[in-house]
């Protein structure tokens, strides 16, 4: 089985004890992902993901945007050092 985890949304607390676990107890296979959206909707009240019918928002400066525009990525961050090898029995 292998383990996707998402450090996108929650509290920044969860995010860094969700890599470090992954760090200790991650296999070859498990893999850390975050969600990227471009600036001007990742803050914007209105905006949780694009609706299938796009919709037209307007940011706190006044400028439009339309939901057409908004690409979500996922991106890989990895896990870093492992530390698994490390402590062989101990880790898992």
């Amino acid at each position: 089985m292998r383990v996707l985890a998402s450090l996108a949304g929650g509290r920044k607390t969860m995010s860094t004890y969700l890599a470090m676990v992954l760090q200790f107890y991650g296999r070859p296979g498990d893999e850390l992902l975050h969600v990227l959206v471009p600036a001007p909707f990742e803050s914007h009240p209105e905006f949780f993901y694009p609706p299938r019918k796009p919709r037209l928002l307007t940011t706190q400066d006044g400028r439009t945007l339309s939901t057409a525009q908004a690409r979500v990525e996922l991106a890989s961050v990895g896990h870093g050092a492992r530390a698994r090898p490390r402590c062989p029995g101990r880790c898992g």
